[in-house]
Parts: structure tokens; sequence; C-alpha cells
């Protein structure tokens, strides 16, 4: 027996007619009459009483299209499970290069993996051409690394005014400048734009040389040499004693070489403000809202 089966046989019994049944399943006459006979044998009993005016339901098929009811009323709730509960769908989340390592990590991919049927793929782009996806209608939920007054404040900007985005900032992201825990600014609280001087900058060509960057690459008195991956940049700092580079707080504080006192970090006074954002278009609001709860939870744990 198939639902399908039952499913026409609760449509003869609606119109009481095998032909205007038919036509309202869109199926030939003869296949709804042969697949009727093909369930009635497998009962053993007839469902309708055939003739020229129609059909009707026997006495054992009045039973039969009773159960039926309650039988199917289970059947759509069991589709209606499926769902809610079977269909998995992506989520695609955007990261700026130098947020990957900050949160492709266990921790947060355990967060988004115990959400049910969801499936997460992370890139990695820059925020030019993140924000560039979203204006163009990607759906894709974005979190981005702002620095006020760069390029990229003046990208989510221009993003917010356009409209139809949602925009949350998770947190506040100070800006630290890295340099090894023997070089003489471990002695500085805070540092000026005099103390990089004679310092190469090291920095992620993947970011893009902003005009912050290329202010402090100024203050060193030196071109600045770029890397294609944050990580050579970190590792240039570790053997260099005269290297500095530029890394959010939040993406720098829980490096295993800060950790262990191999590296140091110290803010640069009067830096601009920088934050953590979340955007993505304002019609999957509330289609990624699980996953954004936990994202947020994250970053306020």
């Amino acid at each position: 027996m198939q639902i399908r089966q039952f499913e026409y046989v609760q449509e003869i019994a609606k119109t009481g007619s095998i032909r205007q049944a038919a036509q309202k399943l869109y199926i030939s006459q003869q296949a709804l009459s042969e697949t009727l006979k093909m369930l009635e044998n497998e009962l053993g009993f007839q469902v309708f009483q055939r003739s020229n005016k129609g059909v009707v339901p026997t006495e054992a098929g009045r039973i039969f299209l009773n159960d039926l009811e309650q039988v199917m009323a289970l059947v759509y709730g069991w589709k209606d499970l499926a769902g809610r509960y079977a269909r998995k769908y992506d989520i695609k989340i955007s990261l700026q290069y130098l947020l990957g390592d900050l949160l492709v990590n266990t921790d947060l991919i355990e967060r988004l993996s115990a959400i049910e049927h969801v499936s997460i793929n992370w890139e990695t782009s820059s925020i030019y051409e993140i924000v560039q996806q979203l204006r163009k209608g990607e759906e894709q939920l974005a979190i981005l690394h702002v620095l006020s007054g760069n390029m990229g404040d003046q990208h989510l900007r221009k993003l917010q005014n356009q409209g139809g985005f949602w925009t949350k900032k998770l947190m506040d992201s100070q800006m630290m400048v890295i340099f090894r825990a023997d070089d003489v600014l471990a002695g500085r609280a805070t540092l000026c734009a005099a103390d990089l001087y004679g310092k190469q900058m090291v920095h992620n060509r993947a970011f893009g040389l902003t005009p912050h960057a290329k202010k402090l690459a100024e203050y060193t008195g030196r071109e600045p040499h770029l890397f294609a991956g944050s990580v050579s940049a970190v590792e240039y700092v570790l053997q260099h004693r005269d290297a500095i580079s530029y890394f959010p707080k939040l993406a720098m504080e829980h490096n295993m070489h800060i950790e262990g006192g191999k590296l140091q970090m110290r803010c640069l006074e009067n830096d601009p403000d920088a934050a953590i954002y979340m955007v993505c278009p304002n019609r999957m609001e509330k289609k990624y809202e699980k996953v954004i709860q936990e994202i947020e939870n994250y970053f306020l744990k």
C-alpha cells in the first residue's frame, strides 16, 4: 500500500466519481481505476460500489475511509516534521582574512555545529570583496573588523546607507602593535609614533595596505614588508628584533606566542577606534537568528 493510493481514494470519495477524481488528480481515468483495484485487492474488500451514477462507499469502505482520515492526519504531520527538521540549509559566513584564524576555531565550530540542520560554509576574503558580494544580494553572514576612518569603515558605511542590511557591532576591538618580547619597546606601557622609527613593519598583503597601515609604515621610516598570510608576518616578527606588525588585540591575545611570552603587544596612542561587526541582508536575519545568537555568545563570553 502507498500513501498515493490513499490520497487517490480520498479524492474519489470526495467527488463521488472516478472520472471527476481523475481530472482533479491530473491522471487518466483508467490509471485511477487500476490503482483503486490494486488497493482493494490488497485490502481484501471493495471500498466503493460502482454504478453509472458514480461511486458510493460500501459498508467496509465507510469504516476504511473513516479510519483513513486519522491515518492521513498522521501522515501529513510526518511530512510537516520532515519539512521542519529533515532539511539542512547552508549558511555562508564570510570573514576578513585576519579574522579567519580567530573565528574558525574549535570553540565556535562546536557551538555552530550544535545547531540542528544548519551547515556552515566558511570563506575568507577582503572587506571590499565581502561588501561587494552583499551589495549584489548574495545570501551570507559577514563578520568584519573595521578600523574607524579607514577604507573598511567607508565600505561598511556605504552598505549601511544603502539600506536593506542588518548590521550589529559585536564588540570594540583595539588594534595593537606586535613585537618580540626582548625588543626595547617592551619597556613602554603605550607606544607613540616616534617609538616605531627604524622598525621593519610586516603586513599581510591580503588585508590591503590601508591608509592607516601606510601611516604606521611612515612612522618607521622604512618600506613595509608584505606577506601573503598573517602567519608569515607573526613568524617574521619572532625572528627579527626590529620587526613589528599590527593586529586586532582580539586576534592576538590568546596567541600561543603571546601566552608563551615570546611576543608582546602594546597599543599606539591616539589610534583610531576599531570594532567587529556582523552584517547580513535584512531578509536573512530571521533565518540566521540561531547562528547570529551563538556568534554573539562567543564574543560576549
